[in-house]
């Protein structure tokens, strides 16, 4: 897989870097959407949290 980072031998996915990035600058949910309105992309609170959950959480959605 070209272009994707790699962590402990663990290669990162969009959703990986997305929470770092949201950890980083502290972000809430209603801020994510937000930001997306600007770039002119409609997204829901319930899409933003289903992208913030861990790859092993039992409720992650399809």
């Amino acid at each position: 897989m070209l272009g994707l980072p790699k962590t402990r031998n663990t290669i990162l996915t969009n959703n990986d870097i997305f929470r770092r990035i949201r950890y980083t600058f502290d972000l809430k949910d209603s801020t994510i959407v937000d930001i997306f309105a600007l770039a002119e992309v409609s997204v829901t609170q319930q899409q933003v949290t289903a992208w913030l959950k861990k790859d092993e959480d039992d409720a992650l959605s399809p």
